[in-house]
């Protein structure tokens, strides 16, 4: 589900999508911006920590334990974090200067595969 393609110069640089109900967007976005503005490999994008927040409930959700930072900073605003750890699964298809690599969200023990 939302499939993404972005596109540099002309040509598709990064394609990706996931799965996981209404954790599909947060998933897809927290890859993509891992990688477009943070500048981590597609490999690190997919293990980074990934939140979630929805209208409802009116909690904030991650996939594993929040750094204490980004915890503490968001109790200090009067969020409520939830301790239900769940995420999308997000597959991703990067352009490098070396040709495609591919990533399979490890969470769930996926791997890429292909030509």
């Amino acid at each position: 589900m939302s499939p993404t393609i972005l596109v540099r110069n002309g040509k598709p640089y990064l394609m990706l999508g996931a799965s996981g109900g209404p954790r599909i967007i947060s998933s897809v976005l927290n890859v993509l911006l891992s990688i477009t503005d943070a500048g981590l490999s597609l490999e690190q994008a997919m293990l980074r920590v990934r939140p979630h927040h929805q209208w409802q409930p009116d909690r904030v959700f991650f996939d594993a334990d929040p750094p204490q930072p980004i915890e503490l900073a968001l109790t200090s605003r009067g969020h409520q974090l939830s301790n239900d750890r769940r995420t999308g699964i997000v597959q991703a298809i990067l352009r490098t200067k070396d040709g495609w690599t591919g990533a399979s969200d490890p969470r769930k023990g996926g791997r890429p595969v292909g030509y």
